[in-house]
């Protein structure tokens, strides 16, 4: 398995509430709101997997071509970084 390519905050703390998941930094005292792919993702890099094993995942699971889910997820991890969610390992 390859290494971990993006961690999660510690400080990040989830709660899902109807259709959405809020986010609160506990560190940062601020609060965002994700969607269930999001969150999906979320706990896959929570459970160590990285870029490629997260791609590998939602083509299984919902049956999509690997360009797309590709672009999809690295836009995800994009947006969660530049929310302070996620931080990219070096």
């Amino acid at each position: 398995m390859k290494k971990n390519d993006y961690k999660i905050k510690k400080s990040v703390l989830i709660e899902h509430v109807d259709n959405e998941y809020l986010v609160l930094d506990t560190e940062m005292n601020s609060i965002s709101v994700i969607n269930a792919t999001c969150n999906e993702i979320i706990n896959l890099i929570r459970n160590k997997k990285n870029i490629h094993d997260i791609i590998e995942h939602f083509i299984q699971k919902y049956e999509v071509d690997r360009e797309n889910a590709k672009n999809d997820i690295l836009e995800v991890l994009q947006n969660l970084e530049t929310l302070g969610i996620a931080i990219k390992r070096k």
